[in-house]
């Protein structure tokens, strides 16, 4: 139940370029034990596209890979 509305929340954010606050949400997901490679490629995402930050969307990469080694789009964003 929690996810759900932490996931409405996310989709709320998104919908208003809230960006810092969607990272908080899906950090709080993260911490809840979801699936860490595809919201940890979410976060990367964001930090690389809405808030250009390539430092952060880097290490949030290599974080995804170390849950999904074989990831070809953290492979290919590592790459950029």
């Amino acid at each position: 139940k929690y996810l759900e509305v932490l996931r409405s929340l996310q989709a709320l954010c998104e919908s208003h370029a809230r960006w810092p606050t969607l990272l908080m949400a899906l950090e709080r997901e993260l911490e809840l034990g979801a699936d860490r490679a595809s919201t940890l490629k979410r976060m990367a995402s964001v930090w690389e596209t809405k808030l250009k930050n390539a430092f952060e969307a880097k290490e949030h990469w290599r974080r995804a890979l170390r849950h999904a080694p074989d990831d070809a789009e953290a492979l290919a964003a590592l790459d950029r």
